[in-house]
């Protein structure tokens, strides 16, 4: 009855470690401004294996743009991996911003951030309010070179489906 028990608890505490079974993640951030648009990139986002899609709140206060990645899961698989994603912002306001990113990291258990300081220029936007012009993710270990997923998701093959 002990093993059992023993063995019970190592196989419950192996699960519950987020990164059970895989490669560290690198969670590397990084953005740039090209016009009004604002392009950030995280790669080696330790996220769960089959998210639906990525939601992305975007945020104006004073000089500063604040963007929450979030994981958005209907049908979670009971496994975690690394991913690239990639999100562009339109319709920045032209100025000089603090853009500050943010998201969950399943390593730490906590959320992490991430700034850099941008200068958009004035290309004639406006002073609309930014907002997101499109979203990719890649597949677990995958690049977003050689499989993207658009957010939401396309849907996988038939067999993945069975098993989400």
């Amino acid at each position: 009855m002990k093993t059992v028990i023993g063995l019970a608890v190592l196989v419950a505490t192996a699960f519950a470690s987020p990164a059970w079974g895989q490669e560290t993640c690198s969670d590397t951030v990084s953005a740039g401004v090209e016009g009004d648009r604002i392009r950030v990139v995280h790669t080696g986002a330790l996220y769960n294996c089959c998210p639906t899609r990525f939601d992305y709140d975007v945020s104006v206060q004073d000089n500063a743009i604040l963007v929450v990645e979030n994981e958005i899961l209907e049908n979670p698989c009971f496994c975690i991996c690394c991913m690239d994603l990639e999100m562009e912002i339109e319709d920045a306001s032209p100025g000089e911003y603090t853009l500050l990113f943010v998201w969950y990291d399943y390593d730490t258990q906590t959320w992490r951030d991430w700034t850099l300081e941008i200068d958009i220029p004035d290309v004639g936007q406006g002073t609309a309010d930014p907002a997101v012009a499109f979203s990719h993710f890649s597949d677990c270990y995958g690049s977003m070179s050689s499989v993207t997923r658009e957010s939401p998701g396309v849907s996988w093959s038939t067999i993945k489906e069975m098993y989400r």
